[in-house]
């Protein structure tokens, strides 16, 4: 009798023992289950993200608009230099920086055009005094030697014996022209501050063979006068002027 009491006992304690493993069913535990702990090498579900970030200078003013998209959640901010500002708020001061820049580079390219306008004025300047200087000093350069063969032909001993053709001078009234008109005509433009260089130049072109024509006109008319002239003291003289 003892030894089947100590077995039904020994039955129970078993039975009471092995219950919580679950051979009969799981028993819920009352207290609250711990966390599990993630196994090594185990990631994180992924979340679903997508950013959109526009960024533009205007004005000076740094525009910002951001759009952020987690799990299909859309975000929109929007920031002027860092401070966040309402939607509309942002339109309006975008539309207002825009016309504002577009302002400026107006400005820009006209400041730009006149500024070329002005290096094309100053470059079509300084041709036209370069021009008129260079004209100017051919000119004198060329009155120059005219003067001096003048110097010679028109002492007034030489008069008489003049002698005038088709390589110096076709008359006396062409070469009385050069010197009481054209040449004194010619060195009062030199000396004029307003003068166009087409009426120098016009000088130039007429004068350019004038000294080699004086020049023929003198030596014939030496030739003429060594010919012609018995007075000793004029020949002498014409000894030195030819020297």
């Amino acid at each position: 009798m003892r030894k089947f009491f100590n077995k039904i006992c020994m039955m129970a304690f078993l039975s009471v023992v092995i219950q919580p493993v679950g051979c009969f069913g799981q028993v819920q535990d009352e207290t609250p289950a711990r966390p599990k702990r993630a196994n090594k090498g185990s990631r994180p579900k992924d979340k679903e993200v997508l950013i959109r970030y526009t960024e533009e200078k205007l004005d000076g003013k740094l525009f910002v608009h951001r759009v952020d998209v987690v799990n299909g959640t859309r975000k929109e901010r929007w920031a002027i230099d860092g401070d966040l500002v309402a939607a509309q708020d942002f339109e309006e001061l975008l539309l207002d920086a825009e016309k504002a820049e577009r302002r400026m580079e107006r400005r820009r390219l006209e400041e730009l055009r006149g500024k070329e306008e002005m290096e094309l004025a100053q470059q079509q300047e300084f041709g036209r005094t370069s021009r008129l200087a260079i004209e100017r000093k051919r000119l004198n350069l060329i009155l120059g030697q005219i003067e001096t063969e003048l110097a010679k032909i028109r002492d007034p001993k030489l008069a008489p014996y003049y002698i005038f053709s088709d390589t110096s001078f076709a008359n006396a009234e062409s070469f009385t022209q050069l010197c009481d008109e054209l040449v004194p005509q010619a060195r009062e433009l030199c000396e004029t501050e307003n003068v166009v260089s087409e009426e120098l130049s016009k000088f130039i072109v007429h004068f350019e063979q004038q000294p080699a024509r004086l020049r023929t006109l003198f030596r014939a008319t030496v030739n003429n006068a060594i010919n012609k002239c018995d007075d000793t003291r004029l020949l002498k003289e014409l000894l030195e002027t030819v020297a």
